[in-house]
């Protein structure tokens, strides 16, 4: 008798350890991956993703990286754009991570984070690729006044925008100096920024005439750093802002796709609002208008743990921007 309840319980722990893991696996991810070609020698990269590991020494360990710096100073004015090749180590506003155990003494990067421009030195003769897997980023950027400003943006790789197109509507970075990395791994003007296209996954330096609160030709503001619907919230919203000088079309996905996540439309031939599944969705934004979007979950047609995605929102131009979404469902 004492033997067979021995087993019930045991099979009643198992069968409940079981459950709680299968509740706890995620029932879909929002990570995606930014690939970046890094050339010998010096490259200025935008990362937009936030590493799942975030020390230097464990991102690049696998790579001929030689060093990473990235820009902190938002109290400085820089004046002047410095060639790296030139050095950088006496620099104030620098911080570093070398691989070098001469140098290693210097390091003051502990962590990469996402939506920060870098300066990495690679050896050798190869090009190698440089995968970084993990969620999106949705921080702003921060401009320092009267200053150049070390920054990347997010654009549509396969149709990026000029710079004049995507900085024309506003008067602290329109018609303003802009230098970028040329192929000798030093900063170049940028003469034409009419012909010029941003390139996704680029740091470039861009002078703030004065003060910039600037994001982008479409500006994206939500609540938080993500989507996050929780165990019972079922409505969530996104203000999308036209600060181009001219109308955009606005497209709003949800990747991957998924039956789960719908938007608000109003039928006008009913009267009522209707929710249907978020596939593509095209919406019209003049100048200067503003339009909260509303995205609602349909908890019923989710299995029980996490589900995650991302929300994808570009223009016709070239603006790209990918939002994190996460929803729980907890077993009944």
């Amino acid at each position: 008798m004492k033997q067979h309840l021995f087993k019930t319980r045991l099979l009643l722990i198992i069968s409940a350890v079981l459950t709680l893991l299968a509740y706890q696996t995620p029932a879909s991810i929002a990570e995606t991956t930014q690939t970046i070609t890094l050339h010998p020698g010096w490259n200025a990269v935008y990362l937009e993703v936030q590493p799942v590991v975030k020390t230097p020494a464990t991102i690049f360990k696998d790579l001929p990286v030689e060093s990473v710096w990235t820009w902190f100073d938002r109290t400085t004015s820089v004046e002047f754009i410095r060639d790296p090749s030139d050095g950088l180590w006496a620099e104030p506003g620098w911080s570093v991570y070398s691989k070098s155990q001469d140098k290693a003494s210097t390091n003051n990067l502990y962590a990469i984070f996402a939506n920060r421009p870098y300066l990495i030195k690679l050896s050798g003769r190869q090009n190698v690729i440089w995968s970084v897997t993990g969620n999106p980023a949705t921080d702003k950027t921060v401009w320092t006044p009267n200053s150049f400003n070390l920054v990347g943006f997010h654009v549509n790789p396969n149709n990026p925008p000029t710079f004049t197109e995507y900085f024309s509507s506003y008067p602290a970075h329109a018609g303003k100096r802009l230098f970028r990395f040329n192929t000798s791994g030093k900063w170049e003007p940028i003469t034409n920024p009419a012909a010029t296209t941003i390139k996704s996954g680029d740091a470039y330096w861009v002078y703030c005439d004065g003060t910039s609160t600037y994001q982008g030709p479409i500006s994206i503001q939500i609540l938080g750093s993500e989507l996050n619907y929780g165990t019972n919230s079922d409505m969530n919203s996104v203000t999308i802002t036209n600060d181009s000088s001219a109308t955009r079309m606005i497209t709003i996905k949800f990747l991957p796709s998924s039956d789960w996540l719908t938007y608000q439309l109003f039928n006008t031939a009913t009267g009522f609002n209707e929710y249907p599944k978020l596939d593509t969705w095209t919406i019209e934004l003049s100048v200067g208008r503003q339009r909260n979007i509303w995205l609602a979950v349909r908890r019923e047609l989710l299995s029980n743990g996490i589900h995650q995605g991302n929300l994808e929102i570009t223009d016709d131009v070239g603006f790209r921007f990918l939002i994190p979404v996460k929803v729980e469902k907890l077993a009944q």
